[in-house]
């Protein structure tokens, strides 16, 4: 009985995350309306944000298994390995300065993947 109440404290401490971001987004949209002069740009910064907003959402639906098969693919799967998905990473480290990004910890990539 306590793993069932400690995941519904854990779901509704993520509801209220998720509820708090959105509610963040919605004040720097009001923000951006009133201060970017340019209305092109703030546009490009909303879609950026919608865009995350709805990325939150996905993963919240994931993480509840809980995802709309709605859309779903007919396709095979295609697998792509450890190692193809290092070269991408790796490709990738150099159009971003950092000295963080697509480091291994642990083995968390390995299991990610699985």
């Amino acid at each position: 009985m306590h793993g069932y109440t400690l995941n519904q404290i854990r779901l509704q401490e993520e509801r209220q995350r998720i509820s708090e971001l959105k509610e963040s987004i919605l004040l720097v949209e009001r923000s951006l309306i009133e201060k970017v002069e340019n209305l092109t740009k703030a546009q490009n910064i909303m879609r950026i944000l919608a865009d995350f907003s709805q990325g939150l959402e996905i993963l919240d639906a994931y993480d509840h298994q809980n995802l709309a098969t709605t859309g779903k693919s007919n396709q095979p799967e295609i697998h792509i390995g450890a190692e193809d998905l290092l070269e991408i990473v790796d490709a990738m480290r150099r159009d971003f300065d950092s000295d963080v990004f697509g480091r291994p910890m642990g083995d968390s990539f390995t299991s990610s993947i699985q």
